[in-house]
């Protein structure tokens, strides 16, 4: 049994990436229980680092060795009969209390003293702060504490490095890398797949698209956009597996069954350009294109405000079917729709 520690970002979408990611990478799964911020799961261990390797809201994957009831005794206890074999030499034990559970009444130092020695004796291993070898967790959230050793942790300074402000192209409105990788991943993007944003925007998409090893293709009515675009990926050293092409995103340069996938964010705002078009006819030709575009199987990822249309009457006439939906509130007047539809 695998642990997987989410993002609190956002109260959906990083358990929703987690799935799609086994499902992308086709890895076997079984979601056991979700706490908060925390999920078990019947997985591959090696499932793990292509999880990590992917994810923008799932910070690290475990397996599990025990799970206690959230008090000092339990834990302690638990610790006690648990098999430690995952345990590598050295170690060092790092509690964590998630959103609180567990502060009021938990010492974290006198947790790690009393759980890193039971380890060492069960192990024969020494605890070693500076270069463990493995890093022994005791998660503690909603009624529960979740001891277990890591398998793969999350490293967002590559991602802060190519931030929206630190490309050399930079527009507002840009999502960060965590979320555009959140997009890529729920159209389940996979490695030498076709990947397509027909809105691309500054390339946010297309460069984490284009980082997990697809073939990236995508595109944008401005011109400016377009540019920008390509010098972002050009800084990074990605255009060589990307097309970005100046154009409609309603009549897209690709064939019918070309695309394993689309992940994309359709303008709505005052500054965004679309050619004098309303914002429900924009999102009703690109599902209709889309649909056209995919092949068998293909998933698209889209995102369209709340209250201008609903998703499922959108996609009824296109083929498509709504695999799920979440909500994003961006600021008091406007509540983000995020839609993910497979062609069946």
């Amino acid at each position: 049994m695998l642990y997987a520690y989410l993002s609190g970002e956002h109260p959906t979408l990083p358990l929703a990436e987690l799935k799609a990611i086994l499902e992308a990478e086709d890895q076997p799964y079984r979601i056991l229980h979700v706490f908060e911020q925390l999920a078990l799961l019947e997985a591959p261990p090696d499932a793990a680092p292509l999880v990590v390797r992917r994810a923008g809201m799932v910070k690290e994957l475990g397996v599990v060795v025990v799970v206690a009831e959230a008090d000092h005794g339990s834990i302690v206890d638990a610790a006690r009969t648990a098999d430690w074999s995952p345990v590598k030499c050295p170690f060092y034990v790092k509690p964590r209390f998630i959103q609180g559970y567990g502060s009021t009444h938990l010492d974290a130092s006198r947790l790690a003293a009393e759980v890193g020695g039971i380890v060492a004796r069960a192990t024969g291993c020494r605890v070693s702060a500076s270069k463990p070898a493995s890093t022994v967790r005791v998660m503690v959230t909603e009624g529960a504490a979740v001891l277990g050793v890591v398998l793969a942790r999350q490293s967002y300074a590559e991602m802060h490095a190519r931030r929206p402000r630190a490309r050399p192209f930079f527009k507002p409105g840009a999502l960060s890398p965590e979320f555009s990788r959140v997009f890529v991943n729920l159209a389940r993007t996979r490695r030498g797949g076709i990947y397509l944003d027909p809105f691309c925007g500054t390339g946010g998409f297309a460069i984490e698209a284009a980082l997990m090893g697809a073939r990236v293709v995508c595109g944008d009515l401005d011109r400016m956009m377009v540019r920008g675009a390509r010098e972002n990926l050009s800084w990074l050293g990605l255009m060589g597996g990307c097309d970005v092409y100046h154009g409609d995103a309603l009549a897209p340069p690709l064939r019918p069954d070309t695309v394993d996938s689309i992940g994309t964010d359709p303008p709505y705002g005052r500054s965004t350009t679309t050619a004098r078009r309303r914002v429900l006819e924009v999102v009703e030709g690109f599902l209709q294109e889309a649909a056209g575009l995919l092949r068998r199987g293909g998933y698209v990822f889209f995102a369209m405000p709340r209250g201008v249309g609903d998703p499922e009457e959108l996609l009824s006439s296109t083929g498509l079917v709504m695999v799920e939906k979440h909500f994003m509130r961006v600021h008091r007047s406007l509540t983000r729709l995020l839609v993910a539809a497979v062609r069946p």
